[in-house]
């Protein structure tokens, strides 16, 4: 990963192996999402995400370097202000989570070992048009594995916030919005999928 401020990246990671989950039960994923705000809503803006039995997605937007300046001076990290050390603490951020959130995981349910891959693959999205077709893939990734009928119905994802069926705050939802001409645009766009390339993204899932 090369993270980059004020850059637009899909970050995807799964379980260890193919025989691991990362959520055993509903309040994992709650879990899991209050370790994110801990150590990953400071130095993102979080689009869309959806977190999956074995493995999750985000579109996130690296937050400004005055902004990351500013967390790592209130966390009193000592290369605070280090423009070139920027890469390596979001780094750092990501592997602080997984490890906080492991430990748990391992300690709750008995189990030994590495729970996540070694490292979130992260690809950089620059061009629009693409960055709106990952958002779709994302929020339709219940529905690709067979999860539930409606994306509405997977709570762990932030298409129940697009969608208003939840006041939730994690998820930004003014910049998707802002591609569209209203909230009904976006839902009629992730429902229909006439036009998928999810190929892509596949691809970008099994490091291709």
């Amino acid at each position: 990963m090369q993270f980059e401020c004020g850059k637009f990246f899909h970050i995807y990671t799964r379980a260890n192996t193919n025989i691991d989950v990362l959520f055993y039960e509903d309040e994992n994923y709650i879990f899991f999402l209050r370790k994110y705000r801990k150590y990953i809503e400071p130095i993102f803006v979080t689009l869309c995400y959806c977190l999956m039995p074995n493995h999750y997605h985000l579109l996130i937007k690296v937050k400004s370097d005055l902004e990351l300046y500013a967390y790592q001076k209130k966390k009193n990290y000592k290369y605070a202000g280090d423009e070139i050390k920027i890469n390596d603490f979001i780094t750092r951020q990501f592997a602080n989570f997984h490890i906080s959130y492991s430990k748990a995981i391992n300690k709750k349910y008995e189990r030994r070992g590495s729970l996540f891959q070694s490292k979130p693959k992260a690809k950089h999205i620059s061009d629009i048009n693409y960055l709106i077709r990952a958002a779709r893939y994302i929020h339709r990734n219940p529905i690709k594995h067979k999860i539930v009928k409606d994306i509405a119905d997977w709570s762990f994802s932030s298409f129940p916030d697009y969608a208003n069926k939840r006041n939730g705050v994690l998820t930004d939802k003014n910049f998707l919005l802002s591609n569209y001409d209203s909230v009904e645009d976006l839902l009629r766009f992730t429902y229909n999928n006439e036009d998928d390339h999810s190929d892509e993204f596949d691809k970008f899932e099994k490091g291709e």
